[in-house]
């Protein structure tokens, strides 16, 4: 009973912080996806629900979305269809078949987002890490929704520019905060704030 609780519990929080993520958003079809050339960058979500629950949710960057989506697409109906190991590069496409395959889906059933209109390459990689860590899999789950590997772009450096940084969300005042920060060896100081997120 306890366990029917905690889901129904984890589904509500995700649910509202999903709503939040893709409000007043731009929404588009698999159609739409698939016939236009045009060039746009930024960040995007792709999630999926079947019967008022979230089965997954990916957010990712790229400096062409339609092109990177119908890269996932292709290679989601690839996955339908062959046999595709368990590993890092494919563990999303795996997680999705399986799914599919246990609720009776496709890759019609998916629902495709554009998030943010970024040029810049830099700030795509800071608005990818904000939106995964809003969608991140806090509870810990054995089943977590979020296919992203990380809680952060692996390719996000700091304003100088110069290495990498690390993601970590610390709780301020009832919200989580999320700071971009160096290793502590890194000999450069330049640590970030990349927003707040509302706990409900």
């Amino acid at each position: 009973m306890y366990n029917i609780y905690m889901h129904e519990f984890y589904n509500i929080s995700i649910r509202n912080r999903l709503n939040s993520v893709i409000k007043d958003k731009i929404t588009i079809s698999v159609d739409d996806i698939m016939k236009k050339n045009q060039i746009i960058s930024g960040v995007y979500l792709y999630y999926c629900i079947f019967e008022n629950n979230i089965l997954f949710t990916y957010v990712g960057e790229s400096l062409d979305i339609y092109k990177r989506l119908k890269n996932h697409i292709f290679k989601i109906k690839s996955a339908m269809v062959e046999k595709i190991k368990n590993n890092r590069i494919n563990r999303k496409y795996f997680q999705i078949k399986k799914l599919f395959e246990k609720y009776h889906l496709d890759y019609k059933d998916i629902n495709f987002i554009i998030l943010d209109v970024v040029e810049d390459k830099n700030n795509r990689y800071i608005s990818e890490s904000i939106n995964i860590v809003r969608l991140w899999d806090k509870y810990k789950r054995q089943e977590s929704t979020t296919l992203n590997n990380s809680k952060r772009s692996i390719k996000m450096k700091c304003y100088n520019n110069r290495v990498k940084l690390v993601v970590n969300v610390v709780t301020i005042d009832n919200q989580w905060c999320i700071l971009a920060r160096h290793n502590p060896k890194s000999l450069c100081d330049c640590n970030m704030v990349l927003g707040y997120i509302s706990k409900q």
